[in-house]
């Protein structure tokens, strides 16, 4: 009977997750259809700097060793942006993990796209998936979950070498955890738990440049989410559902980030970093889970 019910809830939960994929699909190719509109019109612009429309040259954005770039720069701090990562996280409880059940560092794609104005206020999509398990023979255990983020920023100049972020947007989050302990000496004996809810975000970065190519930064983000929690125990103990439940996550990052090419208004830069992240009331509704780890990646902005 036990078996039975978790097919059955695996096969309603990759039912649900394929549809929140799919809606995550539908707007991501809708902010993709705005940003190439907003794209489009940034090209129209460079295009008219290049005609002679403006004396500003790509070569004066270069000579600001002192942290200090010219008016000419300010192009590059408008228009398309895109960022891919990889975050190299390990699964963590602040129930403990047995030793036989630990997990390993997993890799796991997270990518941003959005679009900022001139004036330093911008949009952006953001997606994250873990789907992992431990490599436990005796109590395979496996966490799936992913978030999707749409927030609005806005980047302030504090001074010619520091520079602040602030955010804010709504956050849907997926997690479905299932264990099955053959030893009930090894683990604490859960079933399948599920949660997915939808609530809001707000973040703040700081970055202080450290010469014209390398700047370090740090980022921390805040999440409250509420909806149901789903249980679904053995067969000794009956199923149940958490109602209205609330849930947390903090993400405390830092990291170093340099510019790996540029041309006037168009740039790459890549970024490594570490991250923690705190995830509140998960793990059966009561005890944290989270992550931590290293991240990599590299943007692009037009």
């Amino acid at each position: 009977m036990s078996h039975f019910l978790h097919v059955y809830r695996s096969a309603v939960g990759r039912f649900g997750r394929e549809t929140m994929r799919k809606l995550a699909t539908l707007a991501v190719l809708a902010s993709v259809m705005f940003l190439t509109s907003q794209l489009h019109a940034q090209l129209s612009y460079i295009s008219a700097l290049a005609s002679g429309a403006s004396d500003c040259e790509a070569s004066d954005c270069d000579a600001a060793d002192d942290c200090t770039a010219s008016s000419c720069c300010s192009c590059d701090q408008s228009g398309v942006f895109f960022d891919a990562e990889i975050t190299f996280f390990r699964f963590h409880s602040s129930a403990g993990i047995h030793p036989s059940n630990e997990f390993d560092f997993e890799t796991s794609p997270r990518i941003t796209l959005g679009y900022r104005n001139p004036d330093g206020l911008g949009t952006r999509v953001r997606y994250w998936e873990y789907d992992h398990q431990n490599h436990s023979d005796t109590s395979p255990y496996d966490v799936d979950t992913y978030n999707v983020d749409v927030e609005v920023f806005e980047e302030i100049s504090l001074s010619s070498c520091t520079s602040i972020e602030l955010s804010a947007g709504f956050r849907y989050n997926e997690f479905d955890q299932f264990s099955d302990d053959d030893a009930p000496s090894v683990g604490p004996g859960l079933g399948t738990y599920a949660f997915d809810g939808f609530g809001a975000i707000v973040g703040i970065e700081t970055r202080r440049s450290l010469s014209s190519n390398g700047a370090i930064y740090a980022r921390l983000r805040q999440a409250v989410l509420m909806d149901d929690y789903d249980l679904n125990k053995d067969s000794e103990v009956s199923d149940g559902t958490l109602h209205d439940t609330v849930v947390g996550m903090t993400e405390i990052a830092l990291g170093y980030e340099t510019s790996l090419a540029s041309s006037g208004c168009y740039s790459v830069n890549g970024r490594v970093g570490v991250e923690w992240q705190q995830w509140h009331n998960y793990l059966a509704g009561v005890w944290d889970t989270g992550f931590a780890g290293f991240t990599a990646g590299v943007s692009v902005d037009y």
